[in-house]
């Protein structure tokens, strides 16, 4: 009777968002209770989601590994409620983003955490460290004090080749996965063209080539079905050459050969009745339960570029009807994520989890088609918590679109000016959530760039990318009028400028 009342409340969504990680904070730490634990520290490891031909950019650009450490704060705000927690910064919050971090733990009714400052590598007993990503590294740094490590399920070809294990793969993006077995690369190469010709040919669609680690992006390849449709020695060249690249490092030069995915392109995002491109997070609980926690539209632009999140209520229907879902696909795709998880929990793994899926928003057409596995919560999670809290947040529940904005200086950018600027978007309702990264900028010929992630309410609807990065034009457009005449001025949706 309690596993079926368990299966009622946590799939079919008679709990709210908020009350489902509620539910699963509560059990998690009692958990840790049991094992002995009595403090969590949420520690940033982002070179373990990377690929290791992007890890080098950690460091030639100034970055230190936990470059992301604004996300921590999120994640250790993530699962309510809390006992005894600290999270590793490289520099302290912003007076303004302290306040309003300080503010939601606040309102939350939960204790605010204890920050601790740079390296923490030293071992401390009855304490349980908390990844950005579960790693075989960071599991044996911590001597096994952690969650399980993620490796085997943070690759995309292996995920797929589950999902074919337990008969899902009409879940799936149609393609194949090919898989590097120490081969000499060029003979991989020549291997991986010969199966993107074959399947092209077979299937005349437009294919996507694409390294299997989950946090690729770092060059995809595109093939159209005329590419491979004659025999031209110079065109085959030039996309070997092109998926040699995939494994050279822009930033060391190094060769790292890897599985690929080839995946037919999904065209979405264009028209109402066309497709959108969603995420669904979760946490797969020591248990071994799945339970769901929320739900978002991902907004790209034409060339696949990431623009931002619209994260809404999973239980309101008006919500999921804005982002071009429904309750009964939603359940669907629940369904199809529990059964994954299952069979991840019988290889060790146990934490957060997510997928992003592609389907059409025709509200008749149940398809939907896996495209991503993340062991965390995809994209930030403070966004995915705020879609349960935009009423503490911004007065009025709403659906909360996760944007970034860039900037650029030609000098250094003093933590003064940035606190001036984060108060600045307080004031008109843009919540800087991960400024901290501001401090860990990517060096540029022409500067330096920084970023500042924001939440905002979200009042259009997003049945179109293009109709979301229009209303993020207009945000950032009614910015330039409202904020004060100073250094600032924002130069497009995505990117902003410091005149010095």
């Amino acid at each position: 009777m309690e596993a079926r009342r368990r299966e009622d409340e946590t799939y079919l969504l008679h709990q709210t968002d908020r009350e489902r990680r509620q539910m699963v904070g509560q059990e998690f730490f009692d958990w840790l209770k049991k094992a002995g634990y009595d403090q969590v520290v949420y520690q940033g490891n982002i070179e373990d989601a990377l690929p290791e031909a992007v890890r080098p950019a950690l460091t030639a650009h100034g970055a230190p590994p936990s470059a992301y450490q604004g996300r921590m704060i999120g994640i250790s705000t993530a699962l309510i409620p809390q006992f005894p927690r600290g999270v590793i910064l490289d520099e302290p919050l912003l007076p303004a983003e302290q306040q309003f971090w300080q503010e939601l733990w606040k309102n939350l009714g939960i204790p605010s955490p204890t920050i601790i400052i740079g390296d923490y590598s030293q071992q401390q007993p009855g304490v349980f460290y908390y990844p950005f990503i579960g790693s075989n590294n960071f599991y044996e740094t911590h001597k096994g004090n952690s969650l399980p490590p993620a490796e085997k399920f943070n690759n995309k070809a292996r995920m797929r080749k589950l999902l074919r294990e337990i008969s899902l793969s009409g879940n799936i993006v149609p393609g194949i996965e090919i898989f590097y077995q120490g081969q000499e690369l060029s003979d991989y190469v020549d291997l991986i063209y010969q199966e993107v010709a074959k399947y092209s040919r077979e299937s005349d669609k437009r294919l996507l080539i694409k390294l299997g680690n989950t946090a690729s992006g770092l060059l995809n390849v595109r093939v159209n079905p005329d590419m491979v449709a004659v025999n031209d020695l110079e065109l085959q060249l030039r996309i070997k050459e092109q998926i040699y690249a995939m494994f050279q490092s822009p930033y060391d030069g190094e060769l790292y050969p890897g599985d690929v995915v080839v995946e037919e392109v999904i065209d979405f995002g264009q028209q109402e009745d066309g497709w959108g491109d969603f995420s669904l997070r979760g946490f797969i609980l020591p248990s071994g339960e799945l339970v769901f926690f929320s739900v978002g539209r991902v907004i790209s632009d034409q060339n696949g570029q990431y623009l931002g999140m619209v994260m809404v209520e999973s239980t309101s229907e008006e919500q999921l009807t804005q982002i071009g879902l429904t309750k009964e696909k939603l359940l669907s795709v629940i369904d199809t994520s529990r059964r994954i998880s299952q069979k991840m929990y019988q290889f060790g793994y146990f934490g957060p989890y997510s997928i992003d899926f592609f389907s059409p928003q025709d509200p008749t057409n149940q398809t939907f088609l896996i495209h991503d596995y993340n062991m965390r919560e995809g994209g930030t999670t403070i966004s995915g918590l705020a879609s349960s809290v935009s009423g503490m947040i911004f007065g009025e529940m709403t659906a909360v679109l996760d944007i970034e904005l860039k900037l650029k200086s030609k000098g250094g950018l003093l933590n003064k000016a940035l606190n001036q600027l984060v108060a600045q978007l307080q004031a008109t309702r843009m919540f800087p959530y991960a400024t901290t990264f501001l401090n860990y900028p990517q060096q540029e010929k022409t500067g330096k760039i920084y970023t500042v992630k924001l939440l905002l309410p979200y009042q259009g609807t997003a049945l179109t990318d293009d109709e979301v990065a229009d209303y993020i034009k207009r945000v950032v457009d009614g910015l330039n009028c409202r904020l004060p005449e100073s250094s600032i001025s924002f130069r497009s949706p995505l990117q902003a400028s410091l005149q010095k």
